[in-house]
């Protein structure tokens, strides 16, 4: 097993750890903040440096990542790196019809914006999604405003304005199937994906 396998392997263990149970997807879930979601922050607030941790070691890892990217076969090791950060990037939800971004949205950016910064060398695109509620043309616009508010609070801590760029997909990619606050919930997001930067 080489070194970028383990690493590999690490970082899906570190990404399980972060869920606190098997399905990472159910607990980021925003329509579940009446159980899972309270239990969770008062969690945090009981052990302060909790959240702190697990921000350190997803830091940790892209950092590891990066640097072995100046050493042998960079061009494949940077491919490497951006399929990590993929991984390690976190979605953020909306509330219906909005595109304000909520405490949880601002703290899930903070921590997208730390892991961004270990690697100068990735543009980032913020896709915009909604619920399959309104038409197309009103969701269009509405994804659009979503991802723009997540663009526009990177870019006030820091992250270079010409490395974002955002898209809007409407209703066309929900993340979760269902006619239920359940699913409409889980589509109202905005979502990070990397890609290495021209050399």
């Amino acid at each position: 097993m080489n070194k970028y396998t383990v690493l590999v392997v690490f970082a899906i263990f570190s990404l399980a750890g972060l869920s606190g149970c098997a399905n990472k997807e159910v607990l980021k879930n925003p329509s579940l903040t009446s159980t899972v979601a309270e239990k969770e922050d008062a969690s945090v607030r009981r052990n302060p440096e909790v959240k702190k941790e697990i921000v350190e070691d997803r830091i940790r890892e892209a950092a590891t990542v990066a640097d072995g990217n100046t050493g042998r076969g960079g061009e494949k090791n940077e491919e490497q790196n951006a399929k990590m950060l993929n991984a390690a990037l976190e979605a953020i939800y909306f509330n219906y019809d909005s595109a304000s971004l909520s405490p949880e949205a601002r703290q899930g950016i903070y921590q997208n914006f730390q892991l961004l910064a270990q690697d100068s060398k990735v543009n980032l695109q913020i896709e915009g999604h909604c619920d399959e509620r309104g038409s197309d043309e009103y969701n269009l616009a509405l994804g659009e405003n979503r991802a723009k508010a997540a663009m526009k609070y990177l870019v006030s801590l820091g992250v270079a304005e010409d490395r974002i760029s955002t898209i809007s997909y409407g209703k066309e990619k929900p993340a979760a199937e269902g006619n239920d606050e359940t699913a409409w919930a889980r589509n109202r997001r905005a979502e990070f994906v990397v890609n290495r930067t021209e050399k």
